[in-house]
């Protein structure tokens, strides 16, 4: 099997059942009266803060889920047959992480921009805005979302600059849920995309009519800190682009979940994200949703652990890239079950 390929045993078409989670318009402002409008959208939502809350493109220091502070996390990944590229970047560290995973050597490789603290921007929203750190940015215009990179590292030049084009009429998945004890997140997650621009890697260009891709936007505020574990794939079924979404640890009513095939988007109910005890030392994730809609096996086999910067009081994060194999059914009522599939999951502190 092709590195980066996944196979589709069967399509099961069940008896089809009625839509997991109402959707509603999305709103000009998360905030009515004071408080977060709570639910699922049909599109992302343009202003989030509240008039009392501190938005936090607004502060360029490092924040953290301790106090009831904002925090923004931002994620962009690209993936191809022979590697998978990560982009991030978070309100709670200084750098941004860029971490090419390496399928055929099996390592991962940091491409670290040099001017980490001369530019530091964060969009107010996922729908447009322009969120930056050092030469990496991420554009955002009427939803529509771009990565451009100069990575000038020796070891591992990189450059990109590509739009991340969803198949017509494809919407991603926004919701707002609650934080306990108290808080609240809102997310928007748009997989299976078309990359379209151009790609360098060691001043090779690579084809990105080959490649899938997928963003992630989480912001929100907390009092407490918020341990959570989230999960992605972007690539292809039977010839058609494909994405999944996965969060463990955020907002249970909304958590966000979510699967898209030839851009055609199924929202999906909460999953746990959990290591069995008996896998610990392979580091098997187990996926699991209490309607049985959902179960499946993350193994990773690269690992890669943020630096912790003590005196950014930041915190140290996990990302792992491996295969999925899962089986789920979407909202239409069909059952795929995928095998193989290069993802990559994280860990959040």
């Amino acid at each position: 099997m092709l590195i980066g390929a996944a196979t589709v045993i069967d399509n099961d078409v069940a008896i089809p059942h009625k839509q997991p989670a109402l959707t509603r318009v999305a709103p000009e402002q998360l905030f009515a009266a004071g408080e977060p409008i709570y639910g699922y959208f049909d599109g992302p939502v343009k202003q989030l803060n509240s008039a009392s809350s501190k938005p936090v493109h607004q502060s360029p220091s490092i924040v953290s889920w301790s106090t009831q502070s904002s925090r923004q996390l931002e994620m962009v990944m690209l993936q191809h047959q022979q590697f998978q590229l990560l982009c991030r970047i978070s309100t709670s560290q200084a750098i941004p992480q860029i971490v090419l995973f390496d399928h055929l050597k099996q390592q991962a490789k940091r491409i670290a921009p040099r001017r980490f603290f001369k530019r530091r921007h964060w969009s107010a929203n996922g729908c447009d805005g322009v969120s930056s750190v050092g030469e990496l940015t991420l554009s955002k215009s009427r939803g529509l979302w771009q990565l451009a990179l100069a990575g000038r590292s020796t070891k591992l030049p990189l450059t990109v600059n590509t739009e991340l084009r969803p198949a017509p009429l494809s919407l991603p998945i926004s919701c707002c849920g609650a934080l306990t004890p108290h808080g609240w997140v809102y997310q928007q997650q748009h997989h299976g995309l078309v990359p379209i621009g151009e790609m360098k890697l060691h001043y090779e260009p690579q084809v990105l009519a080959r490649m899938t891709a997928g963003y992630s936007y989480f912001s929100g505020e907390t009092s407490r800190k918020v341990p959570w574990r989230w999960l992605m794939f972007n690539g292809e079924i039977a010839g058609q682009k494909a994405g999944l979404s996965l969060t463990d640890g955020l907002s249970a009513t909304f958590p966000g979940n979510g699967f898209w095939l030839d851009g055609a988007r199924h929202i999906l109910p909460a999953v746990q994200l959990t290591i069995a005890p008996s896998a610990r030392h392979s580091g098997q994730w187990r996926i699991v949703s209490a309607c049985g809609r959902i179960e499946g096996i993350f193994s990773p086999n690269i690992a890669v652990k943020s630096p912790t910067e003590r005196w950014l009081s930041a915190q140290a994060q996990q990302l792992f890239s491996g295969r999925l194999d899962v089986n789920l059914t979407d909202t239409a009522g069909v059952t795929h079950h995928i095998r193989n599939m290069p993802a990559i999951a994280g860990c959040e502190r």
